[in-house]
């Protein structure tokens, strides 16, 4: 019995598959022309995620940071320009309930706040906070936008002590900053 040589390569079960998937992409475009908008519409997803940010927001940040000059600073995508700007701010004075308060209903934000709170042995102390506000009700794409936009804008504020990610009222009250705290 004699054993005879195959003409053809052996394909590893990857190279198959990749193989696969590549004449399929191609029978795709052939028949619909559908692949080309498949791809647009990534290609706008990366670069939704790709959000610059206004420096402003950082000069504002390391304000809150070092000086105490701000109480909390809550920011905003712009959607048409793609830039992480500064919506609010508030003094050293505002409370707690004014950041709450600020913070829309049905829209996503950032914000930071220097939060005030007593430790366990009862001493004065503040923690900066990076919150992430999204609310259930906001519009999907927003949702989507800030959340592959969280850490890049996130890397940007050096000095966060805590985050906290919150979606509605219970999860930003004074108990979820505390419990973050201690």
């Amino acid at each position: 019995h004699t054993h005879t040589r195959r003409s053809t390569p052996v394909h590893t079960h990857t190279q198959t598959r990749e193989h696969t998937r590549l004449v399929d992409a191609q029978e795709r475009t052939r028949s619909s022309g559908k692949a080309s908008k498949d791809v647009e519409s990534q290609g706008e997803m990366s670069a939704a995620s790709g959000v610059a940010v206004d420096q402003e927001c950082v000069k504002m940040f390391m304000n809150l940071k070092t000086r105490r000059t701000y109480r909390y600073i809550i920011f905003k995508i712009d959607e048409q320009t793609g830039m992480v700007k500064v919506e609010k701010e508030a003094g050293p004075k505002a409370t707690f309930e004014e950041f709450q308060e600020n913070l829309p209903e049905a829209e996503c934000r950032y914000a930071v706040i220097d939060y005030p709170f007593k430790d366990k042995e009862g001493c004065q102390k503040t923690k900066i906070f990076f919150v992430s506000w999204s609310p259930e009700i906001s519009k999907v794409k927003s949702k989507m936008l800030y959340a592959s936009s969280k850490e890049k804008f996130r890397r940007e504020l050096d000095g966060v002590h805590l985050e906290l990610q919150a979606t509605d009222d219970s999860e930003i009250d004074t108990q979820a900053f505390l419990d973050k705290c201690m």
